[in-house]
């Protein structure tokens, strides 16, 4: 496998439990690492098979060995690079709880709930404030840890790919 062909970097994310009051649980997304990875759709009979596998199972990701990732003891899914806009102005704090973009444009516009977006190592989670370009967030979504970030850093859109387990390519 070339290089060239791994130009995605993609945060990897595990499916956690945790037991609540009641005798219930609730399950959460949790960042376990950032990988960089091929992304490709699948199409005819792939996505079906596929989504025989894994229901919404809609890409193919190829990357690495990774012996640190048991696939057999958690359902994972990527969260990969979409739409880019820009920070218009520093966030200088970690408690900062809203930042402001240059542009909107061809980000999903109110209605659109919760959006996953990543600022260098940082996952965030939009709330509100979709089709503006001030947005309330959630800093360090996914267990990664909140951070200050420059102005004019990129600003990305997380499209969420289901994934059953990870198949390793050398």
């Amino acid at each position: 496998m070339r290089a060239g062909l791994l130009r995605h970097r993609v945060s990897l994310q595990a499916l956690t439990q945790t037991i609540v009051a009641g005798g219930g649980f609730s399950e959460a997304w949790s960042h376990v690492s950032w990988r960089r990875l091929s992304i490709t759709p699948l199409t005819g009979t792939e996505l079906v098979n596929a989504q025989q596998i894994v229901e919404k199972c809609s890409h193919e990701l190829i990357g690495r060995s990774y012996a640190d990732l048991d696939s057999r003891s958690h359902r994972f899914q990527a969260a990969a690079p979409g739409r880019v806009t820009t920070l218009a102005a520093a966030i200088e704090s970690v408690d900062a709880t809203s930042l402001t973009v240059d542009s909107a444009d061809h980000f999903p516009a109110s209605g659109a709930g919760d959006l996953d977006i990543r600022i260098e190592d940082e996952l965030l989670t939009v709330s509100a404030g979709h089709g503006t370009t001030t947005w309330t967030v959630t800093r360090g979504a996914h267990g990664t840890t909140a951070a200050v970030h420059d102005d004019a850093r990129p600003v990305e859109l997380l499209r969420t790919l289901n994934i059953g387990s990870i198949q390793p390519v050398d």
